[in-house]
């Protein structure tokens, strides 16, 4: 059973209408960070997760990518999928990932992000996720769209963009903070249409190459270890 994860529903709100798959098992978190991670202890305890697929955004920090592009992370996906996703034909990059705890909204903080890790793309989640794979010996891959440009100051701190307490999304703050400033408007509206673009991407990616690509090694048993669960 491949168990397909993302922190938040925005962020797979496309690849909802469009997921059709057996063998596949689909969750919404809605929790960000490490907080994402009890969560999916309890779905590995209550199923047989045979590896695990990381879904979601994740912000650019250098040039290398522009809104939409999806990326695989190289640094968090396991080196037998990873062989699979180097095969021509891929709708998507490989990209260097740094896992950080809070967005990195400006751009300096982004280019600082870069210079300290040398990845090209950040997010929340996905180093925590990693460990938790590796305690339970489950292999992982890891597939972000990136919905922030590197070269962008989002228009909303990121304490009010994400509640601090849920560390989910804080719609009447972000109203709360409209309201008061309406001149970062224009720039709240072109961030949500970006975020928007890049869910699309990330459904049309995942459901048409990622899902067939592991499916297919599956078919192959090519991945297949004792017992038939995965492993690093």
């Amino acid at each position: 059973m491949i168990a397909v994860i993302c922190a938040l529903d925005f962020e797979a709100k496309y690849l909802k209408k469009l997921f059709n798959h057996s063998n596949v098992i689909y969750y919404v978190i809605q929790r960000t960070g490490d907080k994402i991670l009890s969560h999916i202890e309890k779905i590995i305890s209550k199923n047989n997760i045979q590896c695990i697929l990381l879904i979601g955004f994740a912000g650019g920090i250098n040039s290398d990518f522009k809104v939409g592009d999806v990326v695989v992370a190289r640094n968090f996906t396991s080196p037998q999928f990873y062989r699979l996703f180097e095969k021509p034909g891929g709708d998507y990059a490989f990209a260097q990932l740094a896992t950080v705890e809070r967005v990195a909204g400006s751009r300096a903080e982004k280019a600082s992000l870069h210079r300290c890790t040398g990845a090209q793309c950040c997010d929340m989640e996905t180093a925590h996720v990693w460990k938790l794979a590796e305690r339970y010996a489950l292999p992982m891959i890891t597939v972000r769209a990136i919905s922030d440009a590197w070269d962008r100051d989002l228009p909303i701190p990121d304490h009010i963009l994400i509640h601090p307490m849920t560390s989910k999304p804080a719609g009447f703050r972000i109203f709360f903070h409209l309201l008061t400033h309406p001149r970062v408007i224009p720039d709240f509206i072109r961030m949500v249409a970006s975020a928007a673009h890049a869910a699309k991407r990330l459904a049309m990616v995942v459901e048409s190459d990622v899902i067939p690509r592991v499916h297919s090694a599956f078919s192959q048993n090519a991945l297949l270890a004792t017992g038939g669960v995965l492993r690093n």
